[in-house]
């Protein structure tokens, strides 16, 4: 079991101050961005980003409608999103209180779904200059038409980058690209927010993939049927465009020797695009140019069926 700061096991087993709020913002924001790539996961029913939230050996209780507390390993718990992963929960997820005190921290969050609600709450730890969740316990009604929150709330979770697709025929091909959508928001881009010279995910939260029905011909380079993550070495006129084999990640997460192929691109650059975007601005019988565009950046690629 890996080892956690003392100040976590007071948190746990001691007897716990009361909570005065945020004493430093920058830890309260990151609290929440912790937070919010725990909701993509359960909204989204996507594994990576829920481990990516949770220490590796936290804990999870349960009460049951019954009354009794019950346990789950985070392997189990798992489980129950594999078989709807990437599929979007139709509810509302919200955090509806948030405290900080210096290096541990709790949060309450509420999910109303059509017919029950879960209440989680959830303790936090600052380990390494990283926060993560360390115990979650939750309890869960039913309810009739999701309910109306019995608390104060926050605004319902909303991921900043909002999910995109694009498809597309190519002969007898077909091109998917799923993706969230990062927003420049004013900032220096490339170079900047986004080095030059170090592999980044053109996406955000989990990362963009893409998925080909047949071995289609990218940037002259063939590449096999089959879905990959996708990543990029940004550079001032020339990218490396990478295809993983491993899906899904999180998008900080490069999986380092799993490449399935690594093409150069030459960029142009265009009108600015305020939210990151994949499209195919043109398409014939067997070619189709696939465009990846941010601020005034465009990366295009060439692809081609046999």
């Amino acid at each position: 079991m890996r080892a956690l700061p003392a100040s976590l096991c007071l948190a746990l087993v001691g007897a716990p101050a009361a909570c005065i709020g945020a004493q430093d913002t920058g830890d309260e924001a990151a609290v929440r961005t912790v937070v919010d790539r725990y909701l993509h996961g359960l909204k989204f029913n996507d594994v990576a980003s829920l481990k990516e939230a949770f220490w590796p050996d936290a804990k999870l209780y349960f009460v049951g409608r019954d009354g009794h507390l019950g346990q789950l390993t985070q392997a189990d718990w798992y489980k129950g999103f594999v078989a709807s992963a990437g599929k979007e929960e139709q509810g509302t997820l919200r955090i509806t209180t948030l405290e900080v005190t210096r290096d541990v921290a709790s949060v309450k969050v509420v999910e109303d779904y059509p017919a029950s609600r879960y209440t989680d709450y959830l303790s936090l730890v600052k380990f390494d200059g990283r926060w993560w969740i360390v115990n979650k316990i939750y309890t869960s009604e039913r309810t009739t038409g999701g309910g109306a929150a019995a608390t104060p709330a926050l605004p319902a979770f909303v991921p900043k980058s909002q999910h995109g697709s694009v498809s597309q025929r190519i002969a007898g091909a077909r091109v998917t690209i799923e993706y969230n959508r990062p927003v420049a928001r004013g900032r220096e881009l490339f170079g900047k927010l986004v080095p030059y010279d170090a592999v980044w995910q053109p996406g955000a939260d989990t990362a963009t993939t893409i998925a080909l029905s047949t071995a289609i011909r990218i940037n002259g380079q063939m590449l096999a049927a089959g879905t990959y993550s996708l990543w990029a070495v940004p550079g001032p006129d020339k990218w490396t465009i990478i295809f993983n084999r491993v899906q899904p990640v999180w998008h900080r997460n490069y999986p380092e020797g799993q490449d399935a192929l690594r093409v150069t691109a030459m960029t142009r650059t265009g009108p600015h695009v305020e939210s990151l975007m994949y499209s195919f601005p043109m398409v014939d019988s067997t070619k189709a140019e696939l465009d990846l565009r941010w601020g005034t950046v465009i990366v295009p690629l060439q692809l081609e069926v046999p």
